[in-house]
């Protein structure tokens, strides 16, 4: 039996489809440690405000620690530059990660 060229198409995306489609291992992020979110502002301004309100339901969420680290300055390269030098996160087998907001 030959199988024409649409139907070698739609075999192929099938297949294709039906490893899109299969469920994700569960990961074990975020790993012992605690997360900290670098906010490029001052304290005590609005967006660090919102920053801990945030900080807060994750920490509560997550079950874990999580780290305010306001550095504020040069338009938040300053911040970005903290960032850019954190330790790798946990998926690089490391137990301290940095976000930078």
């Amino acid at each position: 039996m030959q199988l024409s060229r649409r139907g070698a198409l739609t075999a192929a995306a099938l297949a294709a489809l039906q490893q899109i489609a299969r469920p994700a291992a569960a990961q074990t992020y975020p790993a012992a440690g605690p997360i900290r979110v670098i906010v490029p502002f001052a304290a005590a301004g609005p967006v660090d405000i919102l920053a801990r309100i945030i900080v807060d339901a994750l920490g509560k969420q997550l079950g874990q620690s999580v780290i305010v680290e306001n550095r504020g300055g040069a338009g938040g390269n300053i911040a970005m530059g903290v960032a850019a030098r954190a330790k790798p996160t946990a998926t690089r087998s490391s137990s301290r990660r940095a976000c930078w907001w």
